[in-house]
C-alpha cells in the first residue's frame, strides 16, 4: 500500500516555477483582541514607516505586529532589534497572544486603499 501512494505522489506533476503550497499561519487570537481590534495589531509594510509611524504603532497595542516587524535596539546595543523580534515573537506564541493554525491552508486577503480593492492569494 505504501509503495501505491509514493507512487502516485511521485506521479504528480510539478511545474517549473512558481509553486503555490499550503502553510499553517500564525495569527492573533481572540484573547489578544484580534477579532475586535485587528487594526489596532497590525501595521503597513515595514518599509513605509517612519519612527513617528512605529511610534504610533507601539502606543496602539502592546502587541502591534510593528514590534515584530520593526523593533527597536536596545539601548547600547546595536543590531539586538532581531534578538527582541525573535524573543517577542516566542513569547506571543507562548502566552497566546499569537497561534499557529492546526492545518496548512492558503489564505486569501483584501486590501483598500484610496477606493482600489485589491485580493490575493497568499501560500
Amino acid at each position: 500500500m505504501r509503495a501505491m501512494v509514493d507512487a502516485a505522489a511521485a506521479a504528480v506533476p510539478t511545474p517549473p516555477g512558481l509553486v503555490l503550497a499550503p502553510f499553517r499561519a500564525v495569527r492573533f487570537t481572540p484573547a489578544a483582541g484580534g477579532d475586535a481590534n485587528l487594526a489596532a495589531l497590525t501595521s503597513p509594510p515595514y518599509d513605509v514607516i517612519d519612527d513617528a509611524g512605529v511610534t504610533a504603532l507601539e502606543s496602539a497595542d502592546p502587541h502591534n505586529a510593528v514590534r515584530l516587524i520593526l523593533p527597536r535596539d536596545r539601548d547600547g546595543e546595536p543590531g539586538s532589534r532581531y534578538a527582541q523580534a525573535a524573543a517577542t515573537l516566542a513569547d506571543w506564541l507562548r502566552s497566546g497572544v499569537l497561534a499557529r493554525d492546526d492545518a496548512p491552508a492558503l489564505y486569501v486577503y483584501e486590501e483598500e486603499q484610496d477606493g482600489h480593492r485589491q485580493r490575493g492569494l497568499v501560500g
